[in-house]
């Protein structure tokens, strides 16, 4: 079974006051993620992909961090701000950069203590390297060199110079609606308008799982965008100077990972427990519900055909046997990164975060105790992070240290990095204190800054503190309004 999450630990929070109702997808929404695609120019039989892209006239700017680090900050680990990590990935960035021949968008590298072996890219430019990436490449001598680093950060780049990240936040607003009918078990219910569970096999089916696999799961990108990512990174990659070939030992990588995954999955299921995993999110089914584990299973079928590291290792192998198959013998860059790898800084980023993940595994158990000493072992950089001070005030509060827990979250809720969770956590506090007025402020503003309307059950909860009927009436219209079949159920059970 896969370690409890901070998005689980979030979800079993938010629900101690708010038990969210299952409902099903509308066929209209299903409808709409039919009609979506991802932006795909293609890559041409012959010539260099970077000879024939259509790039944008401009990129989209940002100087609010609650937009440029969207989505990572709609979960608690956040993001974590810390130019003496990040220098060196980020010269890698720029070298690739100033190949591309079009205008060039501000891709600055943050970091983010979770411990999955990925990378992500925000609308607004922001390239995120997780900490389970940079342990795989400090533990496996076959990847540390700064070409290898180079084709992960040119993949992430490519998909912001290529428009990718653009197109699916024009989609935003119908990711949301999908991805919120999964997150509060829209999808997964112990009834499916009364079908049987070959029947909701069916149903899931008709309703496109694999659009909604591909592109309402944000970063899940189409198959298309992902083989254009790639190879537009081998074609900076090679302009600067990189070895092109180090991108299929990343793919080697992968591939061990996917294999991993497909244990983990085996491993559940023979004790019981079916999963559904893709990106930073997962589903659990219940112990014994034949319709749950029959919808997952349906889920994860579907995801098999999302482009993985085997497919997309044949793809970039093909393109550059075919544009570079005369291409001069390129020295590695092993010193500097293993300068890198094994400097203090991010020796102490990596021991931190793999403290953070066990405090998480202790608080899904309830053991307080022991979270809390985890926790107190946790130093700089990570001890002012989103993701210490949300872990760190959970514990606080059950442990009945009312007074730390808000000191901690009133400092983090006003900062400009602060994570949707904090920011609920907060208007919660100020709710419970009678500060209602102030509470229905601050999150109509942060709702507003994280374009994110499950925000609008809470404010629900605290107009009904606040008797405040014309605020309640004025919510509930925007809840009906939203087309978000999830949404309108959690906002009828917080007016209940």
């Amino acid at each position: 079974m896969n370690p409890p999450t901070r998005q689980t630990i979030s979800a079993a929070v938010a629900a101690d006051d708010n038990q969210m109702k299952k409902s099903i997808v509308s066929i209209s929404v299903v409808s709409t993620l039919l009609t979506l695609s991802g932006c795909s120019g293609g890559i041409p039989e012959k010539g260099r992909f970077i000879d024939h892209v259509q790039f944008p006239a401009t990129y989209p700017a940002t100087t609010n961090l609650q937009n440029l680090f969207s989505p990572a900050n709609t979960h608690p680990t956040g993001v974590v701000i810390d130019p003496q990590l990040t220098a060196y990935p980020q010269q890698i960035v720029d070298a690739l950069l100033a190949q591309w021949p079009g205008p060039r968008p501000n891709a600055q590298v943050y970091l983010v203590p979770v411990e999955d072996f990925t990378s992500d890219v925000s609308a607004h430019g922001a390239i995120f390297l997780n900490a389970g990436l940079i342990s795989y490449f400090h533990d496996h001598p076959e990847v540390q060199s700064e070409d290898t680093m180079a084709f992960i950060l040119g993949h992430e780049l490519s998909h912001i110079l290529l428009g990718h990240t653009v197109a699916n936040r024009q989609n935003k607003e119908i990711k949301n609606v999908a991805s919120n009918a999964m997150k509060w078990g829209s999808l997964i219910g112990g009834k499916f308008a009364g079908a049987t569970v070959s029947g909701a096999q069916a149903a899931l089916s008709s309703m496109g799982t694999k659009i909604l696999v591909d592109t309402a799961l944000f970063p899940s990108w189409t198959r298309g965008q992902e083989e254009e990512a790639d190879t537009l990174a081998v074609d900076l990659m090679s302009k600067a100077g990189y070895s092109v070939d180090t991108a299929l030992s990343v793919f080697k990588a992968m591939e061990a990972e996917d294999a991993r995954d497909t244990a983990r999955r085996t491993a559940s299921v023979a004790n019981g427990q079916t999963s559904f995993h893709v990106d930073n999110f997962t589903m659990t089914s219940k112990r014994g519900d034949a319709l749950d584990a029959s919808v997952i299973n349906e889920l994860n079928t579907v995801t098999q055909e999302h482009p993985h590291a085997a497919d997309r290792e044949a793809a970039s192998s093909r393109y550059i046997n075919r544009e570079y198959s005369d291409r001069d013998v390129v020295m590695l860059k092993n010193k500097p990164f293993l300068a890198w790898v094994n400097s203090k800084p991010v020796m102490t980023f990596l021991k931190q975060s793999r403290l953070l993940q066990t405090a998480t595994e202790e608080i899904a158990v309830q053991n307080w105790g022991e979270a809390h000493k985890t926790l107190a072992r946790v130093g700089a950089p990570l001890n002012s992070s989103q993701d210490w001070i949300y872990l760190t005030a959970v514990t606080d509060t059950h442990l009945g240290q009312q007074k730390q827990s808000g000191q901690l979250l009133d400092e983090a809720a006003h900062r400009d990095d602060v994570t949707l969770p904090i920011a609920r956590m907060w208007g919660e506090k100020l709710s419970k204190a009678g500060k209602t007025d102030e509470a229905e402020t601050y999150m109509a503003t942060e709702q507003e800054a994280f374009d994110d309307r499950s925000l609008l059950t809470d404010r629900i909860t605290n107009a009904k503190r606040a008797k405040n009927g014309l605020l309640l009436d004025k919510l509930i219209l925007q809840c009906a309004a939203s087309g978000d079949d999830g949404l309108q159920a959690a906002c009828s059970s917080a007016n209940k």
